[in-house]
C-alpha cells in the first residue's frame, strides 16, 4: 500500500479533518512555528523507557513498513448512554466486534499487535469511527492516519464515557478508564492560558486552536482530554514503528508528539493562571485526588512517549517545538506541578536529547 505523501496540501487537509470535539479542534499535521528538534541524522534506535528523559543504549529498530491495510468508509452507529455496558467493559466491547467485516478484522489484528493497551482499547469501543478516520485520510494505515484515528476516536469514546455512571469527565487512557473527578463547568475556560503564557509561544498553531480559539465551554476537562489524546496517539505510532509495523512519514511531521509538548505547557500555564487569578478553579484541582491522579497518569505517559520517540525526532521524522519543550521544563512552570504534587522529569533529565 502506497504511503500517504505528506505534502503541504495533505497536511492542511489532515488538520481540517482532525478537528476535535468539545469545541477543541486541530489535530496532527499542523505546521510548527519556531525552531524544531530533529535535524539530520538517519536511522534510529529505541532507548530505555522511563520518565527521566534521554536514551540510554537501546537496540536497533527493525525495518518498518506500513501494514498494507485498505480501509473504506463504514456506516457508524450513534452511541448513547445505553451503550455504557459495552463502553465500560473490554470483554463486552470485543464480543460486539463484527470480525466478519474485513476492514474491522484487519484493523483489529493490527492494533492488537502494535498497541493492545491503548489504541486497541479505543478501537474496540468505536471500531467504525476508527476506520472512518483512516478512510477520510486516504484509506491506508500510515503514520499520519494511525495517529489521527487513535487521537480522534479517543475523543469520541470519551464523549460516551462521560455519560456513564458515575457521571463525570473520564478518558480511556492506556487501557483504563481514568475518572478526572470533574464535571464540565467545574473549572475555568482554557482561555485563561492566554493571560499567562509567554508571548513568544503564542505563534504555535495549536495555541490559536485550543486557547484563543477555544469554545467558551472548553474548561480543564477538555484540556486533559486533549493532553490524553495527544500523548496516547504518540505512544501508539512510536510503538508501531519500533515493532517494524509502521513506516516513518515521508518527510518531517509535526504529529501527536508535538501536540503532547504543547499540552504540557498549556496544562502548567493553566495551573499558574488558576493559582494567581481563579482561586475556585485552583482549589477544585488542588483538592481533588482524582484530578491530580489523572494529571499524573497522563503526564507520566507523555514523558515516556517523549523518551521513546526521541530517535524519530533525532532522525528528522518527527518535530517538537523546542521553545515549548524548554518552557515545559523550565523551573517556573515545573513549580506549578510541584505545588500540587505531580512528579516529573527535570530539565537536566533531557540534557543531550531534547535540550542542550
Amino acid at each position: 500500500m502506497k504511503n500517504l505523501v505528506l505534502t503541504a496540501a495533505a497536511i492542511a487537509t489532515a488538520l481540517i479533518l482532525s478537528a476535535c470535539g468539545g469545541g477543541g479542534g486541530g489535530g496532527d499535521g499542523s505546521a510548527t512555528s519556531g525552531t524544531t528538534v530533529g535535524a539530520g541524522t538517519t536511522g534510529s534506535t529505541t532507548g530505555t523507557a522511563g520518565t527521566t528523559g534521554g536514551t540510554t543504549g537501546g537496540t536497533t529498530t527493525p525495518a518498518a513498513t506500513d501494514p498494507g491495510i485498505a480501509v473504506v468508509a463504514l456506516a457508524a452507529p450513534n452511541y448513547t448512554v445505553a451503550d455504557c455496558a459495552r463502553f465500560t467493559n473490554d470483554a463486552a466491547a470485543v464480543a460486539a466486534l463484527d470480525l466478519s467485516n474485513t476492514t474491522i478484522k484487519q484493523i483489529n489484528d493490527y492494533l492488537q499487535a502494535v498497541d493492545a493497551d491503548h489504541a486497541y482499547k479505543v478501537f474496540i469501543r468505536r471500531p467504525y469511527d476508527f476506520a472512518n478516520w483512516i478512510a477520510s485520510l486516504g484509506g491506508s494505515v500510515n503514520f499520519l492516519s494511525l495517529g489521527i484515528a487513535t487521537h480522534e476516536t479517543l475523543h469520541m469514546t470519551d464523549s460516551v464515557l462521560r455519560l456513564c455512571a458515575p457521571a463525570g469527565y473520564k478518558t480511556l487512557f492506556l487501557g483504563n478508564i481514568v475518572d478526572t473527578g470533574l464535571q464540565g463547568g467545574d473549572t475555568a475556560s482554557t482561555r485563561i492560558v492566554d493571560t499567562m503564557i509567554d508571548t513568544a509561544l503564542k505563534p504555535e498553531p495549536r495555541f490559536a486552536t485550543y486557547i484563543t480559539g477555544a469554545a467558551a465551554g472548553n474548561d480543564f476537562t477538555v484540556l486533559l482530554d486533549e493532553f490524553a489524546a495527544y500523548a496516547g496517539a504518540a505512544r501508539t505510532t512510536t510503538q508501531a514503528h519500533a515493532l517494524g509495523k509502521l513506516a516513518l512519514p515521508s518527510g518531517s511531521l509535526d504529529s501527536d508528539l508535538g501536540g503532547t509538548v504543547n499540552f504540557m505547557v498549556f496544562l502548567e500555564t493553566y495551573l499558574k493562571a488558576a493559582r494567581l487569578n481563579n482561586a475556585a478553579t485552583y482549589d477544585t484541582i488542588r483538592t481533588s485526588a482524582a484530578t491530580k491522579a489523572a494529571i499524573q497518569t497522563i503526564w507520566t505517559a507523555a514523558e515516556k512517549a517523549l523518551v521513546d520517540s526521541y530517535p524519530l525526532v533525532k532522525a528528522g521524522s518527527l518535530t517538537v517545538n523546542t521553545a515549548y519543550f524548554s518552557a515545559a521544563y523550565s523551573g517556573a512552570l515545573l513549580s506549578e506541578l510541584d505545588a500540587i504534587g505531580i512528579s516529573h522529569a527535570t530539565t537536566a533529565s533531557w540534557s543531550g536529547t531534547y535540550l542542550p
